[in-house]
C-alpha cells in the first residue's frame, strides 16, 4: 500500500473515532442521566464540555502542529483521546465524566485540525479531492454507525462501553501514525525563508535536524515557539465562550444575569482585539491574509451555511417523527441515517469530481438542493403533511445529497487556496467553521422554532391542535431556514472556477 493511503487509514481512523464517539454520547445521554442519578441540567454538560474544548483549541492546535510538526500534535490527539475514553468509561459521577469528556474534547481539537492537513500534504493535487471525499464518507460511517452501535452497547452491556470501544481504534491510529506517517510531513521551517544558498525541502531540513544532538533540537523548537501568538490563542478561546453565552437561552452555565451579559457583550469588544491583535502581530495563531483568496473566504462562508442547515435538520427532524408521526426511537434513527448513508456514497465522487472540474458547480448545485429541499419540506401537500412518511424519507435522501455534493468539493477549494505552511492554521479554520455552524444552526432552528409556534399558540389557543400547532411552526421553520441558507448558492458561484493547485 502506498504511503499517502497509510496516512489517509490514520486519518480517518481518528476521524470515524471521533464521530463515532459523538453520536454513540447522544444515544446514550438518557441512560447516563439515570444511571449516575443526575437531571438533563447536568447530564447535557457531557456533550457541552467536549464541544467547547474542541472549538476552542481548534486554531491552537492547528497553528502549533505548522510550529512543532503534525505528527507530534495528531498522535498526541490519539493517546488524549484514548486514554480520555477510559477514564469517561470509568467514572463513578457526572462530575468525573464532564470533566474527563472536556479531555477527550482536547485530543479531538488536535486530531480535527490536523487531519485535512495530513491528508492535502500527502496526496497531490490532483487527487486531493478524492481524498478528501473519502475523509467524508469515513465521516459519514461514523454518523451512521454510532446511533446503531450505542444502541446495541447500552441495551446489553451498560453506558462506559459506548466509551471503551474507542479503545481498539485509539489503540490502532496511534500505531499508523507513529509508524507509518514521516515526522518532517508538511514542516515548516521559518529559519528556511529566504534561504537561497542550499535550497532544502522541509523534509532535507528535518533529516538534518535530527542528526543533531537533542538539547540542539530542542533549543531549535524553543525558538520557533518564541514567536508563537499565544495572547490570539487565549482571546479566541474567551470568544468562542461569549458566543456560547449569546446562543444559550437557557443558561447553562446558571450565570447571574449581568455577569451572562457583560460576558456576551465583552466578546465583541474583545473579537475587535483579536483581529487589531492579529493584523499586527509576527506570528498570527489566524493568519488573516488567507482571507485575502476569494475562493478561501467564499467557501468558509458557504460552508458556514451549509452546517446551519444540516443542524436544523438533524435537531428537529426526530421531534417530528416521534411527536408528531408516532414512530418509535429505533426507527427514527434508522430514518435519520438516510442521510449520513446518502453523504457517504456521493461524497466521494463530488471529491473526484472536483479534481477534474472544480468546485464552484458542485458546490452550488449541492446547496440549491438543500434550500429546494427544505422549501418542499414547507409545503402543505406532499411535505410534512404528506400521509406517506416515506415522502419525508425522499426529502432526508435529498439532503443528503445536496450535502455530499457539496462538501467535499468545498473542502477542496479551502484547503487548495493556501500555501503549505498554512495547511495546519487552513484545517483547523475548516474544522471551527463546521462546529460554529452546527452550534449556530441548533441554536438559530430552535428558535425559529419557538417563535412561530408561540404565534401559532397564541392564534388558535393552546388546546387547539399542538400537534398541528408543532408542524406548521416546523414547516415555516424550515422555509425560514432555506432562505437563510440560500445565501450559500452565492457565496459558492463566487468562488475561481477551478482549484488552486498546490505545489
Amino acid at each position: 500500500m502506498q504511503e499517502k493511503w497509510v496516512i489517509l487509514s490514520a486519518v480517518g481512523c481518528g476521524t470515524f473515532m471521533a464521530t463515532l464517539d459523538s453520536s454513540i454520547v447522544n444515544v446514550a445521554l438518557p441512560s447516563i442521566t439515570a444511571s449516575l442519578h443526575t437531571g438533563l441540567s447536568a447530564s447535557r454538560w457531557v456533550v457541552i464540555s467536549y464541544l467547547f474544548s474542541i472549538t476552542g483549541l481548534l486554531l491552537f492546535f492547528g497553528k502549533l502542529a505548522d510550529v512543532v510538526g503534525r505528527k507530534l500534535v495528531f498522535n498526541s490527539g490519539y493517546v488524549i483521546f484514548t486514554v480520555g475514553s477510559v477514564l469517561c468509561g470509568m467514572s463513578t459521577t457526572v462530575e468525573q465524566l464532564i470533566f474527563f469528556r472536556g479531555l477527550q474534547g482536547l485530543g479531538a481539537a488536535m486530531l480535527m485540525a490536523n487531519g485535512p492537513a495530513l491528508i492535502t500534504a500527502a496526496f497531490p493535487p490532483t487527487e486531493r479531492g478524492k481524498a478528501l471525499g473519502t475523509l467524508a464518507m469515513i465521516v459519514s460511517a461514523g454518523l451512521v454507525t454510532g446511533p446503531v452501535l450505542g444502541g446495541m452497547l447500552v441495551r446489553f452491556l451498560s453506558w462506559p462501553s459506548i466509551f471503551f470501544v474507542n479503545l481498539p481504534f485509539g489503540i490502532l491510529g496511534t500505531y499508523l501514525v507513529y509508524k507509518h506517517v514521516p515526522a518532517s510531513i508538511s514542516m515548516t521551517f521559518p529559519e528556511m525563508k529566504g534561504f537561497h544558498a542550499e535550497r532544502m525541502t522541509p523534509k532535507q531540513a528535518f533529516d538534518r535536524e535530527r542528526t543533531l544532538p537533542f538539547t540542539v533540537r530542542l533549543q531549535l523548537t524553543m525558538n520557533r515557539l518564541r514567536y508563537f501568538d499565544w495572547l490570539g490563542a487565549l482571546f479566541w478561546m474567551f470568544i468562542q465562550f461569549g458566543y456560547s453565552m449569546a446562543i444559550d437561552r437557557d443558561n447553562t452555565f446558571g450565570l447571574a444575569e449581568p455577569l451572562r451579559r457583560l460576558i456576551t457583550f465583552g466578546s465583541v469588544g474583545l473579537l475587535v482585539l483579536f483581529l487589531i491583535w492579529e493584523w499586527g502581530v509576527k506570528d498570527p495563531i489566524l493568519d488573516l491574509t488567507l482571507f485575502r483568496s476569494k475562493s478561501f473566504l467564499a467557501s468558509n462562508i458557504s460552508g458556514v451555511f451549509n452546517f446551519i442547515a444540516i443542524s436544523g435538520v438533524a435537531l428537529l427532524m426526530p421531534f417530528y417523527f416521534q411527536n408528531i408521526r408516532g414512530l418509535p426511537p429505533h426507527q427514527v434513527g434508522l430514518f435519520m441515517t438516510l442521510i449520513p448513508l446518502t453523504i457517504f456514497f456521493v461524497a466521494p465522487i463530488s471529491g473526484r469530481l472536483s479534481d477534474h472540474y472544480g468546485s464552484r458547480l458542485l458546490s452550488m448545485t449541492g446547496m440549491l438542493i438543500i434550500c429546494l429541499t427544505m422549501a418542499l419540506l414547507s409545503l402543505r401537500v406532499n411535505g410534512l403533511t404528506s400521509a406517506n412518511p416515506n415522502t419525508v424519507c425522499l426529502y432526508l435522501v435529498l439532503v443528503g445529497l445536496g450535502v455530499g455534493l457539496f462538501q467535499s468539493p468545498n473542502n477542496n477549494a479551502i484547503m487548495g487556496a493556501v500555501t503549505r505552511e498554512q495547511l495546519g492554521v487552513a484545517s483547523a479554520l475548516l474544522a471551527t467553521v463546521r462546529n460554529f455552524g452546527l452550534v449556530t444552526g441548533a441554536a438559530l432552528s430552535t428558535n425559529i422554532l419557538m417563535h412561530y409556534y408561540n404565534v401559532e399558540t397564541v392564534k388558535w389557543g393552546p388546546l387547539s391542535g399542538p400537534s398541528q400547532n408543532f408542524v406548521t411552526s416546523l414547516r415555516q421553520t424550515f422555509l425560514a431556514l432555506g432562505l437563510i441558507c440560500s445565501i450559500g448558492i452565492f457565496t459558492s458561484f463566487v468562488k475561481e472556477r477551478r482549484n488552486v493547485a498546490q505545489g
